[in-house]
């Protein structure tokens, strides 16, 4: 390994981009197990992980107007979750992995709804834990079926 790969893989610790993630979710119900899959691509070198993980959380959120016309938002979390879907490995150079759980939230899970000013969702984030930042799917939201 070469100087300007060693930067590029410090590079990419520190910014999450030895791997690119997603995360689908085919169908979704809220008080049945539903099926997640993660898929991980390596850019370009060797990652390490010590495992690969999902994050799902329940949201209420609040936007409105204040009397001055201003907007003002606030939210608080109803479901935190953390899953593993697979152990410790490593994604060669270029090469893509592909895992799958099922999940099942919570019977005290609240239902999605959606009002005139608040909203309650589901979202979900996948990652490959890693030395530095770990490169993951960002936040997506949930459709529950």
């Amino acid at each position: 390994m070469g100087l300007f790969d060693k930067i590029k893989s410090a590079a990419n610790a520190v910014t999450g981009g030895a791997a690119k993630v997603s995360v689908q979710v085919p169908q979704a119900r809220l008080r049945e197990p539903f099926n997640v899959t993660v898929q991980a691509t390596s850019t370009g070198q060797d990652v390490k992980y010590s495992k690969v993980y999902i994050k799902i959380e329940g949201v209420e959120q609040v936007d409105m107007k204040d009397k001055d016309n201003k907007s003002v938002s606030a939210s608080a979390k109803t479901v935190d979750l953390i899953f593993t879907v697979a152990p410790a490995g490593v994604l060669a150079a270029n090469e893509s992995g592909e895992w799958s759980i099922d999940v099942e939230l919570p019977q005290s899970a609240t239902p999605e709804f959606k009002g005139q000013f608040t909203r309650h969702f589901y979202r979900i984030w996948a990652g490959l834990d890693t030395v530095g930042n770990d490169p993951d799917s960002g936040w997506q939201e949930i459709v529950m079926q």
